[in-house]
């Protein structure tokens, strides 16, 4: 029968494999076997464990610390968090496989438990769990490949046929098991496709919007997301570099900008007034609504909108 050394073996080796850290896995591996063909055992208090939990939490901590102060330049320092963790908690872990018990006190791991009275109700077996959380790190490496998806199904798939009761029937367990298995397989692709969809609309949806002329929402001091698209919104011929303005305001009030002017007119109140030679720029742009034109400073003349009854403010 599998026994829950295998699964702790397995998945350190499956987080070796993914993420590359061979001597990690190695030597910790070595340490648990170690633990099974030494006699040596010690007698580990309730609290003595209680500080061995306190080790892990600590080491935790230092490790967020230490990606978020020191690896700045790393884009996403939780995934090295996530990446350690088997090395974090290997602690808890020793002080279990060692100890004359054999068991875990929850309060190794959880602090609300450490009032409870000392029972065998409130101790469990930290193997299993810990190769879950060995699997849990193996995912940091983001692998693109299908092969985490069947590395975790088949090692939780035997932790389960252990677990599983004996009177039930194992082909239903087969068959609960399988649509377990593509259910998360297909559900998980769908979600992916269903992200990339809802990102794309809303890009859409949030591009189609026109600035206001009238009032515009600042957010003085915060700091912002940068949204990019890849939409192309129009695009300019001209001879040289120049600078196209939208709308403008000239009242603030609390967090927002207002224009003292709100009256469209029909005819464009900028004239030529110089009769210097005009310079003209051609802008291709797509649009079947209300748009407000993104134009350069002193335009005199609009050309090439047939069919669109165009104002002025």
């Amino acid at each position: 029968m599998l026994t829950p050394l295998f699964f702790v073996i397995s998945s350190l080796l499956s987080w070796a494999w993914l993420s590359g850290t061979w001597l990690a896995a190695i030597v910790l591996s070595s340490i648990i076997l170690f633990s099974r063909v030494t006699p040596w055992r010690w007698k580990i208090t309730q609290n003595q464990f209680h500080r061995w939990g306190d080790l892990s939490s600590a080491l935790v901590v230092l490790m967020i610390a230490y990606v978020y102060l020191v690896e700045t330049s790393v884009n996403q320092p939780i995934f090295i968090v996530l990446k350690w963790l088997p090395v974090l908690f290997t602690s808890v872990l020793f002080a279990q496989l060692f100890s004359q018990q054999q068991k875990l006190p929850l309060g190794a791991l959880f602090y609300s438990m450490r009032k409870r009275p000392n029972n065998s109700v409130n101790s469990i077996d930290f193997q299993l769990p810990y190769a879950a959380l060995t699997l849990l790190s193996a995912g940091a490496a983001n692998s693109q490949s299908n092969l985490y998806y069947v590395i975790v199904v088949v090692l939780f798939s035997g932790v389960l046929l252990v677990a599983r009761p004996i009177q039930n029937s194992k082909i239903i367990w087969v068959i609960l098991m399988a649509i377990a298995i593509s259910s998360g397989y297909f559900g998980h692709r769908g979600l992916k496709r269903l992200h990339y969809w809802v990102e794309a609309q809303s890009v859409e949806w949030l591009s189609s919007w026109d600035a206001d002329p009238f009032k515009g929402q600042t957010s003085i001091g915060d700091l912002g997301d940068l949204k990019l698209s890849d939409k192309i919104e129009f695009k300019i011929k001209a001879d040289n570099s120049l600078l196209l303005m939208q709308t403008s305001y000239d009242i603030y009030s609390g967090q927002s900008w207002h224009t003292s002017t709100k009256d469209f007119k029909a005819t464009n109140p900028v004239k030529n007034t110089d009769n210097s030679p005009l310079k003209q720029i051609e802008v291709i742009q797509a649009f079947d609504k209300e748009k407000i034109l993104a134009l350069p400073d002193g335009t005199v003349n609009i050309l090439g909108l047939e069919g669109a009854y165009l104002q002025y403010t």
